[in-house]
C-alpha cells in the first residue's frame, strides 16, 4: 500500500500536498544518510512521489530512536499519517 502525498495524518485524504513536502524536508534534517527510510520517506514526499505506509513505519521508529529535540513529534506525525493510510485502504 502506498502513502499518497496528500494523504499525511487527514483520513479523508484531503490535506493539501504543500504540508507533506514540507514534512519531507524536515525528515530529511533527521536522517542518518541515503540509506535510511526517513532519507527515502523524506526525499519521496518533497519530490511528490507515494512511499509504502511500511516504509514510513520504519521512518517513524527510527525518529523514535534519536533523542533530538522535535524527533518524536514528527515521529507522531508519520504513524498517524500511516494509520489513516490504513484506515482508508480498509473503506
Amino acid at each position: 500500500m502506498l502513502l499518497r502525498i496528500d494523504s499525511i495524518g487527514e483520513p479523508a485524504y484531503s490535506r493539501p500536498m504543500k504540508n507533506l513536502r514540507e514534512l519531507g524536508l524536515k525528515l530529511l534534517d533527521y536522517h542518518g544518510g541515503q540509506g535510511t527510510a526517513l532519507y527515502a520517506v523524506g526525499s519521496s514526499w518533497f519530490a511528490g512521489r507515494p512511499v509504502p505506509v511500511e516504509l514510513v513505519e520504519s521512518a517513524a521508529a527510527e525518529l523514535r530512536r534519536y533523542n533530538i529535540r522535535g524527533a518524536k513529534t514528527l515521529a507522531a506525525k508519520l504513524d498517524a499519517a500511516a494509520r489513516a493510510a490504513k484506515r482508508a485502504k480498509k473503506r
